[in-house]
């Protein structure tokens, strides 16, 4: 993995961030992103949001759309429906997979090494790369 250098002061070891959540808001940019990373054992806010054009623009990069082709894929809240979230989960902190049927199609529920579920794949492309990863 790498280091994500948000802005002048804040790096961030790309082993150690869980999901990032980009949500739309009234800034300039119109959107920041929230992260969750490993501390130890638990999963922890990392604080406060990335709001900086190059901060934003490195997380985009890092996550490449979520299909998992970069190690990451889209995620959004289990049990919920659609495809609205935008917030992504690195599978280099997933520790288990599990496949399930929602009633709008195919999903995969992912744990981070930690045990705790941070969130529900449903993105086709998504759940293909998690089926390869598997079987590896």
């Amino acid at each position: 993995m790498s280091w994500v250098h948000l802005d002048p002061d804040t790096h961030l070891h790309t082993d150690a961030l869980v999901r990032v959540d980009f949500k739309a808001d009234g800034s300039a940019f119109g959107e920041h992103a929230d992260l969750i990373v490993i501390a130890g054992d638990r999963l922890v806010d990392a604080g406060e949001p990335i709001s900086t054009i190059a901060g934003l623009q490195q997380l985009r990069e890092l996550v490449r759309g979520g299909a998992g082709s970069a190690s990451w894929v889209l995620v959004r809240t289990p049990g919920t429906t659609g495809d609205t979230q935008n917030s992504f989960v690195n599978l280099h902190c997933v520790a288990r997979v599990e496949f399930a049927t929602a009633p709008d199609g195919p999903v995969a529920r992912v744990t981070a090494t930690n045990g705790t579920v941070v969130g529900e794949v449903h993105q086709p492309a998504a759940l293909q790369r998690l089926r390869d990863v598997v079987k590896t």
